[in-house]
């Protein structure tokens, strides 16, 4: 099906209009069917696309579609940030993880399909630089001074708590740290030996 859509005499018509003039407006498409030219356009052109939607409703059904006909790692959603009902300051950190993962994204590759709305990309990001000077490699074997691990977390977003059971959550206890990162599925627990890296599982 994907296959048949991409030969439409139209796509190939709105590639050649884009390729020719810097705007354009098209109308009239409804449904996937906006999902199947974002990425006809990304595949045919190579370079990025940034679709924004109407409403968080509609980027979410559209990185949904995208996701089921294209590789979903090529695909990046950004919404915006919302805080949490009973602490006005604390950002949701789920939404702060999907930010991340998609900054990271750009950062890496220079093809992808960037979904969002008009307020997801009225936040502001943190520079490529920003992000990566944050950002903190485990490995087993390497030296990391704890103290120092331990008073750089709560700078770059990590919030301290007796159970880790979110993303952004990071727990203490003698010589381990038990970590929810944004870009890990579940918790690391990393486990010093002094300032060395004994495990991570």
């Amino acid at each position: 099906m994907k296959k048949k859509i991409n030969e439409l005499e139209i796509f190939s018509r709105i590639r050649e209009l884009i390729s020719q003039q810097p705007h354009m407006h098209i109308s009239g498409l409804h449904g996937s069917s906006r999902a199947f030219l974002c990425a006809y356009l990304n595949s045919k052109t190579g370079q990025p696309l940034l679709y924004i939607a109407n409403d968080l409703d509609s980027a979410e059904q559209l990185r949904d579609d995208l996701e089921l006909i294209t590789d979903s790692k090529n695909v990046a959603f950004l919404p915006a940030i919302d805080f949490e009902p009973y602490d006005a300051g604390k950002p949701n950190p789920s939404l702060v993880s999907l930010r991340l993962e998609s900054l990271q994204h750009f950062i890496e590759s220079d093809n992808w399909i960037a979904v969002t709305y008009p307020e997801g990309i009225s936040e502001t990001f943190p520079t490529p630089e920003q992000h990566i000077d944050h950002q903190i490699y485990f490995k087993t074997g390497n030296e990391i001074k704890f103290t120092d691990l331990q008073n750089h977390l709560p700078n770059i977003g990590f919030e301290r708590s007796d159970i880790v059971e979110k993303v952004g959550d990071y727990c203490i206890r003698g010589g381990i740290i038990d970590i929810y990162a944004w870009n890990y599925e579940n918790p690391v627990r990393i486990e010093f030996f002094g300032n060395t890296i004994e495990s991570i599982r």
